[in-house]
């Protein structure tokens, strides 16, 4: 098995360990909400000037996200220039050879 094979083996184990975990914290999140619903809601709002401009935790949830994913890609980007700026010596190298 190669190392970018064993890379992505290790990748998904702890793909599905999270996933798993997640799943267990759903359930075990909306066994206390049942049981708490009648005393409190994470969605209402308390009736204070100015709360109504406060974003729902879905929409903050969105926009962390979506930001975390646009780092992603430019660092993606970045590391892939990185790469490209070192590698030109050695390619060049060899077609020198």
């Amino acid at each position: 098995m190669s190392v970018a094979d064993q890379m992505m083996e290790a990748q998904d184990r702890v793909l599905s360990e999270m996933e798993t975990a997640q799943s267990r914290m759903i359930e075990m999140n909306q066994s206390m909400a049942e049981a708490l619903s009648p005393m409190m809601a994470l969605g209402s709002r308390f009736q204070m000037p100015g709360m109504e401009d406060i974003p729902k935790p879905e929409e903050l949830i969105d926009r962390y996200f979506d930001f975390a994913s646009k780092m992603a890609e430019a660092n993606r980007t970045y590391y892939k220039e990185l790469v490209e700026i070192w590698s030109k010596p050695a390619e060049e190298e060899t077609e020198a050879a």
